[in-house]
């Protein structure tokens, strides 16, 4: 910058042109055939020759560490440059530079100053392995096991952490195993069973009906798709060893059961209700403790079946 112009170095580089250009003003070789591109006054001269950035030329050249860029010397030489927001020595290892983890490429990754180093740079996370920039944790998904369940993949999420995903048309239940998504349809029995269950906890069934049982005032709600106001159920529901449920879905009505304190040995019926879960699908399970936590596994097996005949109760 001269008295407010930006003007091109002076020194002889050999012949070459001015050139203008959106990111600065410098020369280019009369003769380049690597390439047409402002060359460093300091470091290179014209003519310059094809390029001898290739990996062909490694072996007497001298290989350019990851993460930074190569220019053309000359027929016999050529330099190396750490790229930009990245430091270092590049002909060994160019860190990239950061501030805050924000700042670095890979999730597993943070940024870090370790003792005796005075500019902070991303690091892998420990437990996987890496340069900072490209982090990669050992696979947890590859037992035989992860495999062999039908419909089911597994999604590595973290260094440590892992999840399951099914295929369309499948939901994951409590056991981790891919459940087809059911649409209810007239003349079935919803069974609900639950293990560890928390008094209060509420039970979404997908998106059929909410169950919240024995909640502080000894009261239980059912709450049906599609339906403001619940129903509320006065009796205490057994819960010590298993939450069991049993809703028969006939053509007009809701029929449930369960097995209540007063008759913990079979079932009890404590309400009938207007059918109005007609064409809802069950396409997922969830349970949520009494401080509305999600709580995975739930613990929440729910089966459809036909409804056969009133002896199915006492089967269950």
């Amino acid at each position: 910058d001269q008295n407010g112009k930006l003007v091109p170095d002076s020194s002889n580089i050999g012949p070459s042109s001015l050139r203008i250009e959106a990111t600065g003003v410098g020369r280019i070789c009369s003769t380049m055939q690597s390439g047409i591109y402002l060359i460093n006054p300091y470091a290179q001269r014209c003519p310059i020759g094809k390029s001898k950035c290739g990996p062909e030329h490694d072996s007497t050249l001298g290989k350019c560490a990851m993460y930074s860029g190569c220019y053309t010397i000359s027929n016999d030489f050529r330099a190396c440059s750490c790229l930009p927001d990245y430091f270092g020595n590049p002909y060994k290892q160019c860190f990239r530079h950061c501030d805050t983890d924000l700042d670095c490429p890979s999730p597993y990754a943070e940024c870090r100053m370790d003792a005796g180093e005075t500019i902070k740079r991303c690091k892998c996370r420990a437990g996987c392995p890496g340069d900072g920039v490209i982090c990669k944790p050992d696979k947890i998904c590859t037992d035989l096991a992860e495999d062999s369940e039908a419909h089911r993949r597994c999604l590595q999420t973290g260094i440590t952490d892992k999840t399951y995903v099914c295929d369309d048309g499948y939901y994951l239940d409590t056991d981790n195993k891919c459940q087809p998504i059911v649409e209810l349809e007239d003349d079935r029995v919803v069974s609900v069973i639950a293990s560890g269950y928390v008094n209060g906890s509420r039970i979404d069934i997908g998106n059929c009906f909410s169950i919240e049982i024995n909640k502080d005032n000894g009261m239980s709600y059912f709450y049906q798709l599609n339906s403001g106001d619940p129903v509320v159920i006065d009796q205490k529901i057994k819960t010590d060893d298993q939450l069991m449920l049993l809703f028969e879905v006939k053509a007009n009505d809701i029929i449930a059961f369960t097995t209540t304190e007063a008759n913990p040995s079979g079932l009890t019926k404590i309400f009938t209700i207007s059918n109005g879960l007609k064409g809802c699908k069950i396409d997922s399970v969830m349970k949520y403790s009494p401080t509305g936590a999600k709580e995975h596994p739930s613990g929440v097996r729910v089966e459809v079946k036909e409804l056969e005949t009133s002896s199915e109760r006492q089967e269950l």
